[in-house]
Order: C-alpha cells, then sequence, then structure tokens
C-alpha cells in the first residue's frame, strides 16, 4: 500500500518539476514577441530580441524569460567549445539535436 502512495507522489512531482520548462499561460507582457510562434526557426535577427550570451533575456527553445522563475540562467557548453544561454537544462536536447538551428545564439 505505502509503495502505491509513494510512487504516485513521485509521478506527482516528476510532472510539477517538467512543467517549469514549458509554455505558460501568462501575461502577455511576459510572453514571447507576437510575431515568434514557438515552434519557428529562430532568425539571426530575433537575436537582437533574444539577447546572446550572459545577457540574454528569453530562451531560444522554450521562448521563456531567462532567470524567471526557473532562477539563474543555464549555460550550455558544446562538445567543440561553443556556448549557448538557456533558461533551463531541460532545453538543452533540442540544442544537440539541431545546433544549426541556434548557430545565431552561441558565443
Amino acid at each position: 500500500m505505502h509503495a502505491k502512495v509513494w510512487i504516485r507522489m513521485a509521478v506527482i512531482a516528476g510532472v510539477l518539476v517538467m512543467a517549469g520548462c514549458g509554455k505558460k499561460q501568462e501575461t502577455p507582457s511576459a510572453q514571447a514577441p507576437p510575431s515568434v510562434e514557438p515552434t519557428a526557426n529562430v532568425k539571426v535577427a530575433d537575436v537582437a530580441t533574444y539577447g546572446k550570451g550572459p545577457r540574454a533575456k528569453i530562451c531560444p527553445v522554450s521562448h521563456e524569460k531567462i532567470g524567471g522563475d526557473m532562477g539563474k540562467p543555464y549555460v550550455y557548453t558544446m562538445e567543440d567549445g561553443r556556448k549557448i544561454t538557456l533558461c533551463c537544462p531541460m532545453c538543452k536536447p533540442a540544442v544537440r539535436k539541431d545546433p544549426a538551428k541556434y548557430a545565431a545564439f552561441f558565443y
């Protein structure tokens, strides 16, 4: 009986942690610019909006505010030494899968 309760609690905790890096329903001022779709490729012109390096403001993967609810920015370093600033470690697989898509944000 106790094992089922612990398993249920672990699943719920995992869901809550995963929810921290998804598209959230917030006020329009806190969301990504309306010209950027969450599934669209980010263009070089968007670097000015999103920011690059330690001063990045919006995550190029999840379009979440960097340093907001998740705390400190997450800096991911590729094997070749290039770095990219993300909102959290859960955005790292998307960058690893298609680094060319986010090439404008590496420093």
